[in-house]
């Protein structure tokens, strides 16, 4: 072999051997390109799944912060300071709580911010901020309104067994304590507490009709047993409303005669006026009419909280325009006392949108009397503490005269009873009987009208950043 030939080859190899190289680190370059993508993809996952799983603890602990709201709201109904003590603030916080595992261990905290009812509503806001412990500066936020509902629930709540006629028509929930005979139209749900009760001489279901269609009187549906409403968490302290009507509202103390005369006028101001007598019963019921006065009417303006105190029996009737007020008549003592309300002529709100609200709390008795107007609306929430709202048996038309009948009764709000409530016995009463609910009472109900049950989430929603709630 040549020296030229053995040269060649060695270049060759040589050349091979320098190829084989190059490839060599171009795969290991490839490799640790792939190998530190990969690690780094890993990292960035670790990374997303960290900030994931904080931003979950953070969202989880907001929400922990709000349901803690709430039952704190359940154990004390009018602090919105987180019992701090603070008053006058609005909003209230911020107020800081570790959240811990059941060994003790931190997982993170929330804050709050609490921002107390507007006047004459119940709904609170609470606005929480969570973050985990191992990332403070992750953080979610959470906004809540909760509301307490009132009495104004239902379109009629009553103590008693419950009963309506054929030309009865409601259009919000019906509840009784006792059982329910409905042969009208009710368009919301109908519920009892008593599974059975005994009427007629037989047991009847708690809810029930005569009606041989049952699908076309309760349109609804009905429920039954369901638990029964606190009366006495219903019955509002009459003192503390006495004492809140002569600080800051209107307090009228006994006439000395049967009573007052309260009339609403157009606007924000009312007047009132004494009753000297009022019309003789009629087949032994009261008949409820004003048949002379003493003095002269009496102009004010509606107290800034509201409440107008008599301390007497009360007519109420007029028109009111952008007001809140609640009329209370309630005589000594006061747990026993038996002032009662007469409503005869249209007690009317101007409009129906929610800013115009009146409270009707009835020591005893709401009474409608035999000279009541024909067609007769009343929109209000009404209370009859002790007694009942209705219309009483005036007999036949032979006995008291053609206004024992009359023709359509109109109210627009709530009839809260602790005995059976009825427009209509017998031959005398309202022969059409409408009674609609006022949906924007659940919340915003009169002023001091009581509360029942937990506080409800009215609405939810998560804050994001740069967003205010």
């Amino acid at each position: 072999m040549t020296s030229a030939l053995r040269y060649k080859r060695r270049r060759l190899v040589t050349s091979q051997k320098g190829d084989i190289m190059i490839m060599t680190l171009v795969f290991v370059l490839i490799f640790v390109l792939i190998a530190t993508g990969l690690l780094n993809l890993v990292s960035y996952q670790q990374r997303l799944g960290a900030q994931q799983q904080a931003l979950m603890t953070a969202f989880e602990l907001a929400e922990a912060g709000t349901n803690y709201y709430r039952w704190h709201l359940a154990h004390d109904v009018e602090d919105y300071a987180d019992g701090t003590g603070a008053v006058g603030c609005n909003p209230c916080g911020p107020y800081v709580h570790e959240y811990t595992d059941p060994s003790g261990g931190v997982i993170g905290s929330f804050s709050l911010m609490v921002t107390p009812p507007e006047p004459g509503s119940t709904i609170v806001k609470v606005r929480a901020t969570g973050w985990a412990a191992d990332r403070p500066e992750t953080k979610r936020q959470v906004a809540v309104s909760i509301g307490q509902p009132s009495l104004a629930a239902y379109t009629t709540v009553v103590n008693s067994n419950l009963s309506y006629g054929s030309t009865a028509e409601t259009y919000g929930p019906v509840h009784s304590n006792g059982g329910v005979k409905f042969d009208g139209v009710a368009h919301n749900i109908v519920t009892s507490a008593l599974e059975q009760y005994w009427y007629g001489g037989a047991w009847r279901d708690g809810v029930w009709t005569s009606q041989p269609d049952e699908g076309a009187v309760f349109l609804a549906g009905t429920s039954f047993p369901v638990p029964a409403v606190d009366f006495a968490g219903f019955t509002q302290d009459l003192n503390t409303m006495e004492s809140a009507a002569s600080s800051d509202g209107v307090l009228l103390n006994p006439s000395g005669y049967a009573g007052y005369h309260v009339q609403f006028q157009t606007g924000t101001t009312f007047r009132y006026r004494i009753v000297a007598t009022k019309t003789a019963d009629c087949n032994g019921q009261p008949t409820g009419g004003i048949q002379s006065y003493a003095g002269d009417w009496l102009n004010l303006p509606i107290p800034d909280n509201g409440l107008i105190f008599v301390k007497d029996d009360v007519w109420v009737d007029g028109t009111i325009d952008q007001s809140r007020t609640t009329v209370v008549a309630a005589r000594e003592p006061l747990d026993t006392g038996t002032a009662n309300i007469y409503l005869n002529t249209d007690l009317l709100y101007t409009s129906k949108a929610g800013a115009d609200v009146i409270g009707l709390i009835a020591q005893n008795n709401v009474i409608i009397g035999l000279y009541s107007e024909d067609d007769l609306e009343l929109d209000a929430i009404i209370i009859a503490k002790n007694g009942r709202r209705y219309r009483p048996d005036y007999g036949s038309i032979f006995q008291c005269g053609a206004t024992v009948v009359r023709d359509a009764f109109t109210l627009y709000g709530s009839t809260i009873s602790n005995l059976t409530p009825y427009m209509s016995s017998g031959s005398s009463g309202y022969s059409i009987r409408d009674y609609i609910y006022d949906p924007n009472t659940l919340y915003a109900p009169p002023p001091f009208f009581p509360t029942t049950g937990e506080y409800d989430v009215i609405l939810w929603e998560e804050v994001l950043a740069g967003e205010s709630s």
